[in-house]
């Protein structure tokens, strides 16, 4: 389950980081990654 959800995360990233035109969408792309995985990490703590 959790992997499960990693590799989502994964993999959504790197689509969106082929299809990125800049560094300030790339930015957007690691805070939005980073958001959702600690996100993941206090829905397992709960």
């Amino acid at each position: 389950m959790i992997s499960e959800q990693l590799d989502k995360i994964r993999e959504e990233a790197l689509k969106q980081i082929e299809s990125s035109d800049g560094l300030e969408k790339l930015n957007e792309i690691r805070v939005n990654v980073l958001e959702k995985k600690v996100n993941l990490q206090v829905s397992l703590r709960a």
